[in-house]
C-alpha cells in the first residue's frame, strides 16, 4: 500500500469510529436540530463524509441521483453543504461539550 492509499484507508476506517461511537450519530442527535427531525440517517452521514472528504483531500463531491458520490464544482458543493450548516453547527457544539 502506498502512502496515499494509507492516508485514504485511515480516513475511511476512521469514519467507522465516528459513526458507530460518537453519540451525536448513534443517538441521532441531529434530529434535535430544527428542520432535521425526519432526515434520513444515511443522508446525514453522507453530508459529513463529503464535508470531511473535502477538508482532508480538497475534492468537491456530493450525492447525485441514485449515487452517493459524484464530483462537482465548488459552487455546487457549497450549496449542498450550506443546507446542512445547522447540523454542522450542532456537531461542533456537541464536540465542545465533550471536553
Amino acid at each position: 500500500m502506498n502512502r496515499e492509499e494509507k492516508i485514504m484507508a485511515d480516513w475511511f476506517f476512521g469514519l467507522v469510529g465516528y459513526f458507530n461511537h460518537y453519540s451525536f450519530f448513534t443517538k441521532k442527535l441531529w434530529r434535535k436540530v430544527k428542520g432535521f427531525k425526519d432526515h434520513d440517517e444515511a443522508e446525514i452521514k453522507c453530508v459529513f463524509m463529503h464535508y470531511w472528504f473535502h477538508n482532508k483531500f480538497g475534492c468537491f463531491t456530493f450525492p447525485c441521483g441514485s449515487s452517493w458520490f459524484a464530483e462537482c464544482d465548488e459552487e455546487t458543493f457549497d450549496k449542498y453543504i450550506e443546507k446542512y450548516k445547522p447540523i454542522f453547527d450542532a456537531f461542533i457544539e456537541w464536540c465542545r461539550e465533550q471536553r
